[in-house]
């Protein structure tokens, strides 16, 4: 890793403002699809003061379970490790198998505006209804899938989706 990158991160790893109350600080793990640059990077930032780490950076989501597991090998096992902008509710279980802890993703925002859902996990398939184009999303629904035979939990509460995550 470059000299300037390492200066940098041994001053921001620092405490600096002692009568301010404590606030956890992580270090971003990066290095795209190189084993070596995720391991080199784990390695350094692992050996420093962070309270946690991030594990970030464009990865190939075919080789999410092995970029994780390189990262978790040189990382200190008692610290968290939070996997940044996953996109699918199978990553997080394949996260889960290789050591993260937490997550963030943007898909239930995107989720609650687009409307979409999923017929079964066999199918693998999902349909999309735009809100605005829907006046009462469990008519909808019902019209959608005629084989269903009872209402789904969200149609049997009054929680309006779109409100709930903004």
């Amino acid at each position: 890793m470059p000299g300037p990158a390492v200066a940098w991160l041994t001053q921001a790893a620092t405490p600096k403002h002692p009568k301010r109350p404590y606030q956890a600080l992580w270090g971003v793990i990066q290095g795209a699809n190189y084993e070596d640059l995720r391991r080199q990077t784990s390695q350094l930032l692992g050996a420093m003061p962070f309270d946690g780490f991030g594990i970030g950076g464009a990865l190939e989501k075919s080789r999410l379970g092995e970029i994780i597991r390189w990262v978790n090998e040189e990382l200190p096992v008692d610290k968290p490790k939070h996997l940044l902008g996953i996109s699918e509710p199978d990553d997080i279980f394949t996260a889960i198998a290789n050591g993260v802890d937490t997550f963030d993703c943007v898909s239930p925002r995107a989720s609650v505006e687009t409307a979409p859902f999923t017929l079964t996990r066999a199918e693998k398939t999902s349909l999309t209804l735009p809100i605005a184009a829907i006046s009462n999303p469990c008519s909808k629904i019902a019209t959608a899938t005629p084989a269903r035979t009872t209402a789904a939990p969200t149609c049997t509460t009054s929680v309006n989706p779109a409100k709930s995550w903004a």
